[in-house]
């Protein structure tokens, strides 16, 4: 009975919000046992070159950390564990400080391919990329710019450690996350749905990138086991550094630093 009435409560209130999609994730969520049924629903986007702040925030600073930093952010952000472990396995960990004191940090992997293991699927991301997770920006400091200058300030520092593209992955259901790192110019570059039924993964991935006008249905592909993704721009630079994809990403990179797109 208390499932029964906990799934009703969630229904009647994604309803009245409109919220559709999210009604079927949150009821997969509380009506079936973990155990026997997960659901995740996952847009995977890069990001080549962040759009120009709208204010300059002389006040908020991002670099990278150091051991120094550990202890200011283990009190800060404590659902963060084993900060100094993740740097010692060789992540990069950028900090984000408003007038001295910890505002935002996030993670990095620089590798040619991401692996989830939760998730069951791989991205390969080729040569000079860098996978983003773990970002995190103190309440207090949200809906300020920090979030907006911590990355403008990121991928510059990406840069120059010799790093063109920044992917990450983020619940489809968290519009405001989404719709933020669009803001700042990530690009979507798939929607990617993962369910687990009694052992037994199924996955469905839709193409957001390069844009189309087919529908959903040409668009999306379906099967079992892991899903084993890959940025489309990739394929192109390895069979031409000079092809059409590639340049409409350069242009982008282009338009964003100049603040047109």
């Amino acid at each position: 009975m208390g499932i029964l009435s906990r799934t009703i409560s969630i229904a009647g209130k994604l309803l009245r919000e409109g919220c559709t999609a999210e009604m079927r994730a949150a009821l997969a969520r509380s009506t079936f046992p973990p155990a026997l049924f997960r659901a995740n629903r996952l847009k995977i986007m890069r990001l080549v070159a962040a759009k120009r702040l709208a204010r300059p925030l002389p006040d908020v600073h991002v670099r990278w950390a150091c051991e120094d930093d550990l202890l200011r952010l283990a009190s800060a952000f404590p659902r963060h564990h084993r900060l100094e472990q993740s740097l010692a396995d060789g992540s990069w960990l950028l900090v984000g400080y408003v007038a001295g004191e910890p505002a935002a940090m996030g993670w990095f992997d620089v590798k040619t391919e991401h692996v989830s293991l939760a998730n069951a699927y791989s991205f390969e991301m080729g040569e000079n990329s860098a996978w983003a997770f773990g970002l995190d920006v103190l309440p207090k400091y949200r809906m300020s710019g920090v979030f907006h200058k911590y990355w403008s300030e990121a991928v510059e520092l990406l840069h120059a450690r010799g790093i063109e593209r920044i992917y990450g992955s983020f619940q489809i259901d968290t519009r405001r996350s989404v719709n933020s790192h669009r803001r700042v110019g990530f690009v979507p570059l798939f929607d990617l749905e993962v369910q687990r039924i009694a052992g037994t993964i199924r996955h469905r991935v839709t193409t957001l990138w390069p844009e189309s006008s087919a529908p959903d249905e040409e668009r999306t592909v379906s099967g079992f086991g892991r899903w084993r993704g890959r940025d489309p721009l990739i394929a192109d630079i390895l069979s031409s550094p000079a092809s059409t994809r590639g340049n409409e990403v350069a242009q982008e990179k282009k338009d964003l630093s100049a603040g047109t797109a």
